[in-house]
């Protein structure tokens, strides 16, 4: 025999009876996890339908109906992907404690300019590229110095940090790195606007994030940056910049940020493979590796 008719006929075979009272009650505990769940969505929704159903003769199919579309609704929400706020991707990186992001113009194969910041242990490593010449500059702000290495000669010069400089080194990885395009919420919000992106525009793709586009005008032009947020973490993962120079024209893209989040050990490690061993920064060996994504399509669909 089917299974599946032993489970119709005992579904069909169940019968319990309650009081209206009972009933009454199954119903506005349904309506209440509806309207709990999905605030926006139902709108007063068990209200109205509780009002239509008070009579008795209807009171059994209205549980049964309302328990079912709860069950469905809840069912169907779990399911889709929840909606990222901005303040919750500026909250995740307050929370950060290490930060890797490198930077690419166009589609280059290597990136123009790589930062890496701790706030645990209170530094700041660049590395830039000019022509041929690559250099690194280590800023160690509980010392107040700053450390240079040239790759080509493999010298490296020391030089202390002005009182200034290192308050603003210690400002900028306090407030979400600098990374994103303002240095907290509240000025996000004056004037611009925070949307998800659809899915037939998105363009570049990173797997496990949502992307979103944060755009504010500046001085008669538009700026955007496409923003690909992890999915679990709220961090985000990658950063495409565009501007247009008025209204009607079209974004161009400007850069890609990748960003990744390594740990302290990964940090004292590479200060340590470049700069050699410090005293003040001793680190077992280890890996850290570079971001995986690099620019892929940075063309803009309109």
């Amino acid at each position: 025999m089917n299974p599946a008719d032993d489970l119709e006929r005992s579904i069909r075979q169940f019968q319990v009876t309650t009081s209206i009272e009972t009933d009454r009650r199954i119903l506005d505990d349904a309506f209440a996890a509806l309207e709990e769940s999905t605030p926006e969505e139902s709108g007063g929704l068990g209200r109205t339908v509780r009002q239509i159903l008070v009579f008795p003769r209807v009171m059994k199919f209205a549980v049964a109906a309302a328990v079912a579309v709860v069950a469905f609704t809840l069912f169907f929400k779990a399911l889709s992907p929840k909606t990222i706020e901005l303040g919750q991707v500026y909250q995740a990186l307050q929370k950060a404690e290490n930060l890797c992001v490198s930077t690419y113009a166009d589609a280059e194969a290597e990136p123009i300019q790589q930062v890496w910041a701790s706030r645990t242990l209170k530094v700041v490593m660049n590395k830039s590229q000019t022509g041929a010449q690559a250099k690194f500059d280590l800023f160690d702000i509980p010392n107040r110095l700053k450390k240079t290495r040239y790759l080509a000669s493999g010298t490296i010069s020391t030089e202390r940090l002005a009182a200034d400089q290192a308050i603003r080194l210690e400002r900028s990885i306090s407030d979400g790195f600098e990374l994103l395009p303002f240095a907290n919420v509240d000025p996000a919000r004056d004037g611009s606007q925070w949307s998800k992106v659809p899915g037939e525009d998105m363009g570049a793709s990173v797997r496990g994030t949502q992307a979103y586009e944060l755009t504010w005008p500046v001085e008669g032009s538009s700026y955007k940056c496409r923003i690909f947020v992890d999915a679990k973490s709220n961090l985000p993962r990658r950063i495409e910049y565009y501007f247009k120079e008025n209204q009607q024209g079209q974004y161009k893209f400007e850069s890609v940020q990748v960003a990744a989040y390594p740990s302290e050990k990964e940090i004292k490690l590479l200060i340590r493979e470049i700069f050699g061993p410090d005293e003040d920064r001793a680190g077992k060996p280890g890996y850290i590796g570079t971001p995986e994504h690099r620019p892929q399509d940075t063309s803009e669909k309109e």
